[in-house]
């Protein structure tokens, strides 16, 4: 039975994140990296890989990304993921009433600018879910790093049936997310620790070689080790 440590420094962080309004600090993007999975996952050299979707086809221009996605993922809560998770994911990013801080992320998307001022419609964003396991995203311009980008927290699914079940709240509590990584949450003690456990119904938990996950907070970055001096 193994577990590990690791420190974040605010307690907004994982709301904010799963709701793309900010990312935080690198601490807070960590709980998020080890609970939650994108389109596609960075690998042990941070190289993206296929995470959510097992394959993609690119076209010719390189405009258009084709998505297909695993049908063994599912949210903590037992749904699956599907398209339409990422569909809703990325609408809200660029939602005008929504506000996220990060919503240009969302610009490489064709009209993503335009639907994020009020201009377009999102019928006419590049955002499209094919079928449940298939979604397609078009580009405003070729963007040589778009499978990086992908790897963001700010490109997380997210579960809209649970999102609308708590409204403001979502996020706020260990009962108030879902997450479709490798790990889930267990607990939150506010203002002192997260805890996270193995999913066990994550589809390479075999992979998963540590059981429990012990997320610190602290008040600032160097009194990190004092504890253990």
């Amino acid at each position: 039975f193994f577990f590990f440590f690791f420190f974040f420094q605010a307690e907004d962080g994982i709301r904010d994140a799963q709701e793309s309004r900010g990312l935080g600090d690198v601490y807070k993007r960590q709980v998020l990296r080890h609970t939650m999975d994108g389109l596609t996952v960075l690998d042990k050299d941070d190289k993206p890989i296929p995470g959510v979707a097992k394959d993609w086809e690119i076209s010719s221009d390189q405009l258009t990304y084709t998505f297909n996605l695993r049908t063994d993922y599912k949210w903590s809560n037992g749904d699956p993921v599907t398209a339409k998770d990422f569909e809703f994911a990325f609408k809200s990013l660029l939602e005008p009433k929504f506000a996220a801080t990060f919503s240009y992320f969302g610009h490489i998307f064709k009209n993503g600018e335009k639907y994020s001022k009020g201009e377009v419609t999102f019928d006419q964003v590049g955002v499209k879910v094919l079928d449940d396991h298939k979604l397609q995203l078009t580009l405003e311009n070729q963007t040589p790093y778009m499978l990086d980008i992908l790897t963001y927290s700010t490109f997380y699914p997210v579960n809209e049936k649970v999102y609308n079940q708590f409204g403001t709240k979502y996020g706020t509590d260990a009962d108030k997310i879902v997450t479709n990584g490798a790990y889930k949450m267990k607990s939150w003690q506010h203002e002192s620790e997260i805890v996270l456990e193995k999913n066990a119904d994550y589809p390479d938990a075999n992979l998963s070689l540590i059981h429990i996950c012990r997320c610190r907070r602290i008040e600032r970055c160097r009194s990190r080790w004092s504890p253990y001096h």
